[in-house]
């Protein structure tokens, strides 16, 4: 089983029929409320990868890889549109045009290197205003290091990666453009009226009838409600609205960064030795350091963590951009582990946790048929006031006090530039109201660890490399850290 990038189901699928860029495709409901419920907070619903180059890339190099990248109008080459009928999704159009790529001054240090990812993390990526992503670099020493930070409105993790560097999207043409550019129609646009008109009835419709069902099992006794059904997963949402815990501190719109490479076999033998898995031993880290976060900002140590699991759902079947993406793939588990200080030792209690949490939510998908989100929920908060359907999604995420991801082997595309291959390349995650998301990718024989985190939720201390550092150190693990 693979972990996905994603660290929650914001997108499901897109429209089941063939997408056209000249009219215009709804953005999935997920995600639509995703866009409304984040543009005025601080969460930023953000993926991005880092890479360093041997060498100094040129500004040729650097916007030839750009306009690559936006010559799919499957992938990154797309930005949002307000429908012309109120109330209906907001839809993709193409978007052919690449960004500039700015190239920064050259950095020095590990404290200028630490500065510029704040500036990176921290830029808000909307492809409603402007566009949804953001390719930037900077000189270190002899090297470049480049940054491609990208809005989690365009898909999940698999989906984000096949597009962007699948196989197919390296077929380009003598311009360097993709072969899906014959399909832009030149970034024209045109509303379909209809098609808008039959969006808005047809979320009206399932709304309601959602808020019906639902309606009709809160009159039914706990005893007689199925373990999976609407009253079951509204709960969730619910609970977090009248969560009123405050220790979590002040959100910000900061992010910082660290990255570390592990090698492989030493995470496993670690693992290993402790009765643990590669899973169990990044979510003890993960653990660690949001125990470390709160105990630095003065929050309640005693009180449990609550740590969110993107599970991937999918098989390795081959994936086709032009034909839309399948049903949902992804769902996510919830692990609650003890409070208190950093714990290094014995790692069969959050195995166990762990598998139960995942065999739990792949149970949960497999009886329903769908992700945990009562059916017309998302649609009946979306005939609400923003400010209602904002405190929904962001309280439900915000619950959690981190996540962790799994990606697995990094695709190897992913590494290159024109001619240039990365020799440090990590993908990271970033946190929806929550401290922090650690995420991990194999990479040859070594680990690529990452994690985002809001600065104002780390508290007073050590800056967040140092306390990655110290903590892969007190499990015995020799890490390079930046």
């Amino acid at each position: 089983m693979r972990i996905k990038l994603s660290s929650t189901d914001i997108t499901q699928h897109e429209m089941q029929q063939e997408p056209s860029p000249s009219e215009g495709v709804p953005l999935v409901d997920l995600g639509s409320l995703m866009l409304y419920a984040t543009r005025n907070t601080t969460v930023l619903p953000n993926v991005a990868t880092i890479r360093l180059f041997k060498g100094q890339l040129t500004t040729e190099e650097l916007q030839r890889e750009a306009l690559r990248i936006s010559s799919n109008p499957f992938g990154l080459g797309r930005k949002l549109e307000m429908p012309r009928v109120p109330g209906a999704r907001p839809l993709w159009r193409a978007n052919p045009i690449p960004p500039e790529v700015p190239i920064n001054p050259s950095l020095k240090n590990a404290d200028d290197v630490a500065s510029y990812f704040e500036d990176e993390m921290s830029i808000r990526l909307d492809p409603l205003d402007d566009r949804g992503w953001r390719m930037a670099a900077a000189p270190y020493g002899e090297d470049t290091l480049v940054t491609l930070g990208i809005n989690h409105l365009y898909g999940s993790g698999r989906d984000i990666v096949m597009s962007v560097w699948g196989d197919e999207s390296y077929v380009l043409d003598e311009e360097g453009r993709t072969q899906y550019h014959g399909q832009m129609a030149n970034g024209n646009f045109s509303h379909n009226l209809r098609g808008e008109a039959m969006d808005l009835a047809s979320r009206i419709r399932t709304g309601v009838t959602g808020i019906a069902r639902l309606g009709s099992q809160a009159f039914t006794s706990p005893g007689e409600r199925e373990p999976h059904g609407d009253a079951a997963t509204a709960r969730r949402p619910l609970d977090a609205l009248l969560d009123k815990d405050k220790s979590r501190g002040k959100p910000s719109r900061q992010r910082v960064l660290a990255l570390a490479r592990v090698n492989l076999n030493d995470w496993r033998e670690v693992a290993k030795e402790r009765q643990g898995s590669v899973l169990a031993l990044q979510i003890a880290v993960t653990a660690n350091l949001l125990r470390e976060a709160r105990r630095a900002r003065g929050g309640p140590t005693h009180r449990p963590l609550r740590i969110l699991i993107p599970v991937d759902l999918s098989d390795n079947a081959d994936f086709d951009p032009a034909a839309g993406l399948g049903p949902v793939e992804l769902t996510s588990a919830g692990v609650t582990l003890p409070g208190g200080g950093s714990t290094h030792e014995n790692l069969s209690m959050v195995r166990e946790t762990c598998d139960q949490a995942v065999a739990e939510a792949r149970a949960e998908v497999a009886a329903t048929g769908r992700v945990p989100v009562a059916p017309g929920m998302v649609d009946a908060m979306r005939l609400l006031p923003d400010a209602l359907t904002t405190r929904a999604v962001v309280h439900v995420h915000s619950r959690f006090d981190g996540a962790a991801s799994n990606l697995g082997i990094q695709h190897p595309n992913a590494a290159v530039i024109g001619s240039h291959t990365a020799f440090e390349s990590y993908m990271v995650a970033f946190p929806l109201g929550s401290d922090l998301v650690l995420t991990m990718t194999s990479v040859g024989d070594e680990l690529a660890i990452g994690v985002v985190a809001d600065p104002s939720r780390l508290g007073a201390g050590a800056p967040l490399r140092e306390r990655l550092h110290e903590e892969l150190a007190a499990w015995g693990l020799e890490a390079s850290v930046r």
